[in-house]
């Protein structure tokens, strides 16, 4: 790193060991109270999560109409990761009964393994919400989960 015209040392490394067992107490983590840790295969169960459908844009539509039907437990399927936070009042308050304005063609960006379909929706407060949600089925499964873009 450079200070002005001097160059100062930040990191020195002597050794770099790869592929190392690190003790799980190694990343502890002191949680806000109220919150818990989970595991990614306890928010992801393939029993109880994700869902089976030939496209992406299905599943856009069936997130949307279970949002504006308030089906909470739909929309847990598809979106666990939310859904299991401690944001979920807060989520389903600002989604349930919205309205799909519109869907469009599923495509396909980057090194994202899935898929993105353009929408555009209506929240019960009028406001107007257009994004493109992201949605990948690269599980061994092949199920379909929402991975962003809202």
């Amino acid at each position: 790193m450079e200070s002005g015209n001097t160059e100062c040392q930040v990191i020195k490394i002597n050794d770099i060991q790869y592929d190392l067992d690190v003790p799980e107490s190694t990343f502890t983590i002191d949680l806000p109270e109220g919150l818990t840790w989970k595991k990614v295969n306890e928010v992801y169960n393939p029993q109880q999560t994700g869902v089976t459908a030939s496209t992406s844009e299905e599943v856009a539509r069936m997130f949307f109409e279970a949002c504006n039907k308030e089906d909470w437990v739909t929309v847990g399927k598809l979106y666990p990761v939310v859904m299991q936070s401690s944001q979920a009042g807060m989520i389903k308050e600002m989604l349930g009964g919205l309205t799909i304005n519109s869907l469009g063609k599923s495509f396909k960006s980057g090194e994202y393994p899935g898929e993105f379909v353009p929408y555009e929706i209506r929240f019960k407060s009028g406001e107007i919400k257009k994004m493109n949600l992201a949605l990948r089925n690269d599980n061994k499964e092949g199920k379909w989960y929402i991975d962003g873009g809202f």
